[in-house]
């Protein structure tokens, strides 16, 4: 426990993160209700505190720890219950899908996979990222709005099947099967949003690897530095499955912390003072979060970058529990799904 000696936010990030692993562990289906009852705890807590014109060390840390378990388990509720659960009730179902096809996930030598923004469900208004596997060589492109009528195959359970965790970790609810191409109709392109933009510079990027190192150098390079994976065969993605090591081709702190440090001695070389080389290191670190496509893993790198340059700039002392559990908790209350990713707790147990 020393860990957390004169650490409150650092123990109560710790426990909130617990409390929120268990109850996805258990796969609980009403967890809105416990984030609303820890809600009702921290206002408890709070006007305590006022009545009583004093407010301890306990007391802050049991507020601030109700208050992280609220928001994280009503995150995870909104995806593994709303979306996750929502549509493995429709698994089997033929249905008619709208929405639009943000970066292209891998191509074979019959079927194509895609990451689809999906907007409609039989007309009914939805907001979640599936999987749009096509049984055809597709030709489909980010940034298109295309109609699919096709099957819904919604994920198992991490008990019954703990490989869709990989599915899950990167933010997809369901799959989308679509069996013929005139099943697929292209409604409208050149759909600007952040994700494609961000798509678009990736795949930028990955080509360029590939056309100057070779198609298997090239692909195995792209998804080593840039984390784009749909240049691998399926072959090699299947293999890296199977012996276990998948989380090798995820960015992390090593790619974040290899520019930092190429950046750092390049600027020495200049004699820029230390307030403008630490200065540097979110804008860059932000750029390759950009370039990289915003990746789980790269955004927990960037995160600790920015609380230690901002720290520094606001001469403060740069805590280094506080600053990882900082980091955990907001990754986990932006991107809930993050809480299976295997990559994530490796990382965090490092």
């Amino acid at each position: 426990m020393n860990l957390f000696r004169n650490r409150p936010f650092a123990f109560a990030a710790f426990s909130a993160v617990v409390l929120t692993l268990a109850v996805t562990a258990l796969e609980l289906s009403h967890r809105w209700i416990f984030s609303l009852l820890l809600l009702v705890g921290a206002a408890v807590l709070f006007v305590v505190a006022i009545v009583r014109r004093k407010c301890g060390k306990v007391q802050s840390t049991a507020i601030l720890l109700c208050l992280l378990s609220a928001v994280l388990l009503f995150g995870s509720w909104g995806f593994f219950n709303r979306k996750v659960d929502f549509l493995k009730a429709q698994s089997g179902k033929t249905v008619t899908a709208e929405g639009i096809v943000t970066a292209r996930i891998s191509t074979g030598a019959s079927q194509s996979t895609f990451a689809f923004s999906l907007q409609a469900l039989d007309e009914q208004a939805v907001s979640q990222a599936v999987l749009l596997q096509c049984d055809y060589l597709s030709a489909q492109h980010p940034g298109e709005r295309v109609r699919v009528t096709g099957t819904v195959e919604g994920f198992a359970s991490l008990k019954e099947d703990p490989d869709v965790s990989y599915h899950l970790a990167d933010g997809y609810s369901g799959i989308l099967n679509c069996a013929k191409a005139e099943d697929c109709q292209v409604l409208a392109s050149g759909e600007r949003s952040l994700r494609v933009i961000l798509s678009e510079w990736n795949t930028a990027l990955s080509e360029q690897l590939v056309e100057r190192l070779g198609k298997q150098e090239g692909g195995l390079a792209a998804a080593l530095v840039l984390g784009n994976r749909s240049f691998l065969s399926s072959v090699e993605t299947v293999s890296f499955r199977r012996v276990g090591i998948s989380h090798f081709l995820a960015l992390s702190g090593l790619h974040v912390g290899i520019l930092i440090a190429a950046v750092e001695c390049l600027l020495r070389l200049f004699r820029a003072p230390r307030a403008i080389r630490i200065g540097a290191i979110l804008p860059l670190s932000l750029c390759y979060l950009a370039i990289t496509g915003a990746s789980l893993s790269t955004a927990r790198a960037v995160c600790m970058a920015a609380m230690l340059s901002v720290a520094f700039l606001l001469r403060r002392t740069y805590d280094p529990p506080t600053a990882i559990f900082t980091a955990l908790v907001v990754i986990l209350a932006v991107q809930p799904c993050a809480i299976v990713d295997s990559g994530l707790w490796l990382s965090f147990l490092a």
